[in-house]
């Protein structure tokens, strides 16, 4: 059977963007049968994957992704998304700061690696890619909200309330969803 591989991959991605993962997941594993060498193909079924929650095999196409495209910042990222879904937070640190190497102003990355970093209690690398995150986006709502819970943290009430208000005024909502994913934890 002859694929046509560029409308095949189109398919794929029009699939993923509906969120229909299965259906992606075989358009991009018959372009990668007709073409083994396309890493975008292993990217996005890697990401595939990962939505599913089969992180094994999301890693292991996005692990062939790097191989193809060494230089590929997405595919860092979502990698690491999956290390940190894992709660593999050193290979998640790795990727991410594989990203910000490739993409100094890949703004998730440092949002990432800062919420790592805060889980780990350290404060002080929190804080510098919370700040870079800032420096790419001065309207970043999740940066600003991370970064006043961590001045809430070390006890600086006046910057905790400043940054939270800030986030609050970008993006209500993000606040909202903070506090109740908080009230649900208790």
């Amino acid at each position: 059977m002859m694929v046509d591989v560029e409308q095949t991959f189109q398919t794929g991605l029009i699939h993923l963007e509906h969120g229909q993962y299965d259906k992606a997941i075989k358009c991009f594993f018959l372009v990668t049968r007709a073409n083994p060498t396309c890493a975008e193909a292993h990217c996005n079924m890697g990401f595939c994957y990962s939505q599913k929650g089969e992180y094994e095999l999301a890693i292991a196409n996005f692990n062939t992704a790097i191989q193809l495209c060494p230089n590929d910042a997405t595919t860092y990222y979502n990698r690491g998304n999956c290390y940190f879904d894992q709660d593999d937070t050193n290979n998640a640190i790795l990727d991410f700061t594989q990203v910000i190497n490739l993409e100094p102003n890949f703004l998730d990355a440092y949002l990432n690696r800062a919420l790592i970093y805060i889980g780990k209690n350290d404060f002080e690398r929190a804080f510098i890619d919370l700040n870079q995150a800032i420096s790419i986006d001065n309207e970043c709502a999740d940066a600003f909200y991370h970064r006043g819970l961590l001045y809430l943290k070390i006890g600086d009430k006046n910057r905790a309330r400043e940054d939270i208000l800030k986030a609050y005024q970008l993006d209500p909502e993000i606040v909202s969803e903070h506090i109740e994913d908080m009230l649900r934890e208790e």
